[in-house]
């Protein structure tokens, strides 16, 4: 999501209905503007902008952007104004910040930009980008994702663990997903607040249909389990380095496990409900599509049973998201996979199919292939940002490769993950490491074993 902070793309953080024809269940806590004042507008008019004046703007922008190289960033840098000028339904928001960017779209935070302040709910606006041959072309078929988490909205598919969106529409150069905004900032410990944007982080530009200047900040932030485990790992490394001076960095602890434990568990059963009520295998589980918030909840004080006010502590929170590879199947029917959104969450069954070089490729039990990447999940958690088992980092890199030495996966049993595993990871972490990536699909554990684990329960 990220386009300062995270390797693989540039990030995300995430809504509920705000247009009454945007098909989203009214009963999802929907965002409502409050009626205008009789003597005032809540929004002026937009200007007619004259063909000259657009000309010179594309010219202006053009100039400001000559020092940037990146494909994305360019493209990226190019929505966002195009988004804020020429989409009328964007009007109902400001635009504070772009979270992150990829080669498919953008993603901006935002609020409601209703002139009585009465409405601040922040929120996120996915910015996607159209085919070529649909550019220029209104009332496209919506993407899967967008079809997808409408469905999600439905209060018989609803789930806490999965990301809640408002509202979406299109324009004849994008398709555009309100959903809520989630996730604390893991990074901030990383960036100081108080620092000047540099010039490549600030995205300012003209809007004429409005006359007002639009200053847009590229967030340095992350709100998705890459950056929590950066965090976790950057907290435990200063501790550790107070406790003992002069110690190596990497002889810090590992994270918590009772905080990947309440990370991993709200993941797995987030994506049990999208297996079990929507018959949807997410098709790209990974780090960046798990948002982490930390949240003040209220409990028992086992000290002062006779208090009335609760007892608070921290806890966190869980929202798993972008649904771009999901796959939905049919009642009665198991949804089924050709490929799997990311390198290094690929289950070796479709890593096969494209070794194979298969014109077309077998496909795959999406509901296990799940399972496998979820397993992935958890041993980054366990072991840091980014990291895989040595034999799945070895096949993305082989992946496309003409190389007769392509990485071979044992025809059964669990990954070969032994010597990959720290030895500080308690053994019922890699109980369930190897029970969620075994070989075969119809060996691997289901998420109703992995839940009923007692690590999971505990």
């Amino acid at each position: 999501m990220l386009a300062l902070l995270n390797p693989h793309d540039h990030h995300d953080g995430h809504s509920k209905s705000i247009r009454a024809d945007s098909g989203f269940a009214s009963s999802n806590a929907a965002l409502s503007t409050p009626p205008a004042s009789p003597d005032r507008r809540p929004f002026a008019r937009p200007k007619t902008v004259s063909a000259e004046s657009l000309r010179l703007l594309e010219l202006a922008d053009s100039v400001a952007d000559a020092a940037f190289t990146d494909a994305n960033t360019l493209k990226a840098r190019r929505a966002v104004r195009y988004a804020v000028r020429h989409s009328a339904h964007l009007d109902a928001f400001r635009i504070d910040r772009i979270l992150g960017y990829g080669s498919n779209g953008v993603v901006v935070a935002g609020h409601l930009a209703d002139d009585s302040k009465q409405q601040q709910q922040p929120v996120a606006i996915k910015i996607i980008y159209k085919a070529a041959q649909h550019v220029g072309k209104q009332n496209q078929p919506m993407p899967r994702e967008i079809q997808l988490i409408k469905l999600l909205a439905d209060e018989a598919y609803a789930h806490q663990g999965l990301l809640h969106a408002f509202d979406a529409w299109q324009d004849d150069r994008h398709f555009y997903l309100v959903t809520e905004l989630f996730g604390s900032d893991w990074l901030s410990v990383l960036f100081d607040p108080a620092a000047p944007a540099a010039p490549e982080d600030l995205l300012v530009f003209f809007n004429p249909r409005r006359s007002t200047t639009h200053t847009v900040r590229v967030s340095p932030g992350s709100a998705d389990v890459w950056a929590w485990s950066i965090a976790q790992r950057h907290h435990n490394e200063q501790s550790h380095l107070r406790r003992h001076p002069g110690a190596a960095a990497e002889t810090a602890p590992l994270p918590d496990p009772r905080h990947v434990r309440q990370v991993f568990r709200k993941a797995v059963a987030a994506v049990h409900h999208l297996h079990r009520v929507a018959n949807t295998a997410h098709g790209d589980i990974k780090e960046e599509n798990v948002l982490v918030q930390s949240v003040t909840v209220p409990c028992a004080d086992p000290d002062h049973a006779d208090r009335p006010q609760p007892h608070w502590h921290h806890a966190l929170d869980v929202r798993v998201c972008d649904f771009g590879h999901a796959v939905r199947a049919a009642d009665g029917k198991r949804p089924t996979l050709t490929s799997y959104g990311t390198a290094h969450s690929t289950p070796p069954e479709l890593q096969d199919s494209r070794r194979q070089g298969a014109a077309t490729p077998a496909a795959a039990d999406g509901f296990a292939a799940d399972v496998f990447a979820l397993g992935v999940l958890l041993f980054a958690l366990l072991h840091g940002p980014g990291r895989a088992p040595s034999i799945l980092e070895a096949a993305a890199a082989a992946r496309g490769s003409s190389s007769s030495s392509s990485v071979r996966f044992p025809p059964s049993g669990p990954l070969p993950i032994a010597d990959d595993v720290d030895p500080r990871v308690p053994p019922e972490c890699v109980e369930i490491l190897e029970g969620m990536t075994m070989v075969r699909p119809e060996q691997r554990w289901t998420l109703d074993r992995v839940l009923e684990h007692p690590w999971m329960r505990g």
